[in-house]
């Protein structure tokens, strides 16, 4: 492949998925993340690394074959992953997180594990220029955006790529979702659930020992004035 004809998409999530995994084994390193000529190094290894020979191709080329067309919202969590760690820009706050995630699994799954297992819809082939499935993803937008969750904003870029043309598809599942934002979703809730049961299976015996003793003899009730002067007179 041409380097004139480098897919953009692409070429730009690798290279932030690279800077990414360079800062943060830079973080388990404790290297002085803090300094910015650090980080820009890492942004210039992360550019080096593209044009590595793999298996005969550039890496940048190897990259494209596995994973062609990744979906604007991916695009737009490497910027706000890569504004945190560089510069401590919180585009996206825990809630919009969240969102994005969940949105992630359940789309993905309506989108390429529902027909496998022979639903008889298939979800993806309303998105080919259908107005059924670029109005529902307008309608979600406009409610995320709403709410104030910037996963609208997210979806917006995407419905607005499709308008535009931005990717080769037609489909406009295309433009807002892609395998590898799928299988992320999944292991991002997977490892968060995990956690969650592990942490309730280590607390339940805590709890157990903190529950009052049943055999434990409760104190009498102390007498009232009266009785005790009436036990004084006898």
């Amino acid at each position: 492949m041409n380097p004139d004809d480098m897919p953009v998409g692409s070429v730009l999530v690798t290279t932030g998925v690279l800077w990414l995994v360079l800062l943060g084994l830079g973080t388990r390193l404790k290297l002085p993340l803090r300094q910015q000529w650090l980080k820009v190094i890492g942004g210039l290894v992360a550019g080096f690394l593209l044009w590595l020979p793999l298996g005969g191709l550039p890496v940048w080329n190897r990259a494209f074959s596995f994973y062609p067309n990744p979906s604007l919202p991916v695009l737009g969590l490497i910027v706000a992953a890569l504004g945190q760690r560089l510069f401590g820009v919180e585009l996206l706050k825990p809630a919009d997180w969240r969102a994005v995630w969940i949105f992630g699994a359940i789309a993905g799954s309506g989108l390429y594990v529902y027909p496998v297992l022979g639903g008889g819809f298939d979800l993806y082939y309303w998105g080919w220029e259908r107005e059924g499935a670029v109005g529902g993803l307008a309608a979600l937008t406009v409610g995320l955006l709403a709410f104030g969750n910037r996963l609208g904003v997210l979806l917006l870029v995407g419905l607005l790529g499709f308008v535009l043309h931005a990717l080769e598809s037609r489909n406009c599942w295309d433009y807002v979702m892609d395998p590898f934002y799928w299988v992320a979703s999944m292991a991002v809730l997977g490892n968060r659930a995990g956690r969650w049961v592990i942490g309730r299976l280590r607390s339940a015996p805590a709890l157990r020992q903190g529950e009052p003793d049943q055999a434990v003899a409760l104190p009498a009730p102390a007498e009232s004035p009266a009785v005790a002067a009436t036990a004084e007179r006898v």
